[in-house]
């Protein structure tokens, strides 16, 4: 999902102290053990290694090859599906997958005032460093930017290290229940929503969609929050302002149906007493959204670049957990086999 900047800044981000949250030692203890020694039969791999690009806005993009051409994307684990524009498209020479069981929900999509013809292509060879996968889809956009989604490194954990500039690939295999990962120093844990699994309204979460479902309690109130490195900053619905008491909200401007771009400097609200996992954030400011939960959406929080430049995340989907490291510190280099 792309959202435009507004000038709101975090703030106060710290960690909990009470008694009913595991400590950092234990934490650390727990999620620091190195790669290959993983408990409970768990075996993390390395499978690859990108550059990362951090834009201005904190969002970043990582070289994909599709068909041997590198392609600048943006990494975005707010979407489902991996985006092209149709100019890059038409230059890669890719396959229509209509033919072949595409999973593309609908082949025209309501933009800016006007509907737009999209289709569905697949590439043969797609490499992430050195990675390749094959029959990738992507849905190609007449505007856009390019974006590789969930889709595609759904079956990886993922390191991301905005301080070393790398994005780090893993395959979880065996029995990985224990949240593991090869980044030290203190260490804080949320869970991630499992497939199937009921959210906190009881709506079915995580869905077949993949996207990053996290918990995120804000002034005593637990919301679904999607995280998105495509955000830069950390957006939340009217109805969930509202159920937190939240006066005096400005309108915000119109959403367009496709989450592909939101207008900038939507009005920001500031949120105090906000938990993610066992980090503690003492005032956050979201900015409105006006869209209602609709089929497959099941977030009220959108949790941005604002918030994760902050930390060193690691996505652990063989744990169904997200690990993040404040301070920040780059991650180790890579053994050498």
């Amino acid at each position: 999902m792309r959202l435009h900047t507004s000038n709101a800044r975090l703030s106060n981000i710290g960690r909990r102290t009470n008694a009913l949250w595991a400590s950092a030692a234990l934490i650390a203890l727990c999620a620091a053990l190195p790669v290959g020694q993983a408990r409970a039969g768990c075996q993390l791999s390395y499978a690859s290694e990108m550059p990362i690009t951090v834009n201005a806005d904190k969002t970043f993009t990582v070289p994909v090859k599709i068909h041997h051409k590198t392609v600048q994307m943006i990494f975005d684990t707010g979407s489902e599906l991996s985006l092209l524009n149709r100019a890059t498209a038409d230059t890669l020479n890719l396959d229509d997958a209509t033919a072949n069981g595409s999973h593309l929900s609908q082949n025209e999509i309501y933009n800016n005032g006007k509907f737009e013809h999209v289709t569905d292509k697949t590439a043969d060879i797609t490499e992430l460093g050195g990675f390749a996968g094959h029959g990738e889809e992507f849905m190609v956009v007449p505007k856009s930017n390019n974006v590789i989604g969930v889709n595609i490194f759904a079956p990886f954990d993922i390191d991301i290290d905005l301080n070393g500039k790398r994005l780090i690939l893993y395959v979880g295999e065996g029995s990985c229940h224990t949240p593991t990962t090869n980044i030290g120093g203190e260490l804080y844990i949320a869970p991630m929503y499992d497939q199937g699994a009921q959210d906190v309204t009881g709506v079915a979460r995580y869905q077949e969609l993949h996207r990053v479902l996290i918990p995120m309690v804000v002034q005593g109130k637990t919301f679904n929050a999607l995280l998105d490195t495509a955000s830069s900053q950390t957006y939340i619905r009217r109805a969930a302002a509202l159920a937190l008491n939240a006066t005096n909200l400005p309108p915000a401007p119109p959403v367009s149906s496709t989450d592909f771009d939101l207008p900038p400097n939507p009005p920001v609200h500031n949120f105090t007493n906000v938990s993610i996992g066992e980090v503690n954030i003492a005032s956050l400011p979201m900015a409105l959204l006006e869209t209602e939960r609709s089929s497959g959406d099941n977030w009220d929080i959108v949790l941005g670049m604002d918030v994760m430049s902050k930390m060193h995340v690691w996505i652990s989907q063989s744990s169904h957990s997200i690990i993040m490291q404040i301070p920040a510190l780059p991650s180790p280099p890579r053994p050498v086999s």
